[in-house]
């Protein structure tokens, strides 16, 4: 109960979330990008796998299906996920 408080009960909520996702992420090799705080970059030789993310949600894209099933499987471990599947357009 008290994490959930941290998280979605505070002013502050927002950073707290931003700096648990941050960890997490540069954890498993991300980097954050200069230009834009809520975009992470990896790239390992052909592997490119880029995180944007909007508020609460995690937009993966990549040209490796692993990366992206291995990634999932981490973030689960740590945040409470739903996987809404590939982004469509309506």
């Amino acid at each position: 109960m008290r994490l959930k408080k941290t998280i979605y009960g505070l002013k502050q909520s927002s950073r707290i979330w931003n700096e648990r996702v941050n960890k997490r992420l540069t954890d498993l090799g991300y980097k954050r990008s200069n230009l834009e705080q809520y975009l992470y970059i990896k790239i390992e030789n052909d592997l490119v796998t880029v995180i944007a993310l909007y508020v609460d949600d995690f937009f993966i894209f990549s040209n490796n299906k692993e990366e992206t099933i291995f990634l999932k499987d981490k973030l689960s471990s740590k945040f409470k996920i739903k996987d809404l599947d590939e982004i469509k357009q309506s």
